[in-house]
């Protein structure tokens, strides 16, 4: 932890800082497993993927509702999160709350879970050296097998061809 604090300390570039930080997380996570710590992977989250869509017909309690939700999924996503699980936690049936992410944001629950964590893994697997394993589980797949087929079906490319993409895209 000592190494990553200094490099911490000593990087003036945001983003290496954030992914120092990020494989500390990880490495804590591991450790606190059996202890069940929320860790928060939002400051891999860009702004864009998060803000909602305009909605001004939409009610208020339906966008309260959404942004909610859409703020406990980002700070959640490491964690399993299913839309029965995320309905029961608001107090809302599962239909209701895929309705208002659709009429707000223009996608499911689900889909939206599946895009913000193919987004936040797209980011770390450009930043982090981290083996892939673990940026399945930091962005919450069940599995590494179920994160490699839907991250080559949201990116055309698995996740060792993204990374070594991104580094030849920096190299250049």
């Amino acid at each position: 932890a000592h190494i990553y604090l200094d490099e911490l300390r000593q990087s003036a570039n945001l983003e290496s800082a954030q992914a120092q930080l990020l494989v500390l997380m990880s490495r804590l996570t591991r450790y606190l497993q059996n202890h069940r710590a929320l860790i928060s992977n939002s400051c891999w989250i860009k702004q864009e993927t998060i803000m909602p869509a305009a909605a001004s017909t939409a009610p208020v309690k339906h966008i309260r509702l959404c942004l909610e939700a859409r703020d406990y999924i980002q700070h959640h996503l490491s964690q399993p999160l299913s839309l029965s699980s995320l309905a029961e936690h608001f107090g809302v049936s599962s239909f209701h709350l895929n309705n208002v992410f659709q009429e707000i944001l223009g996608t499911t629950v689900m889909r939206y879970i599946t895009t913000l964590r193919i987004e936040v893994a797209k980011r770390i697997i450009a930043d982090v050296p981290e083996r892939i394993s673990d940026v399945a589980e930091l962005t919450g797949f069940s599995s590494t097998a179920s994160f490699c087929t839907v991250f080559r079906k949201a990116t055309g490319y698995s996740p060792g061809e993204f990374r070594a993409h991104s580094q030849k895209s920096r190299r250049q």
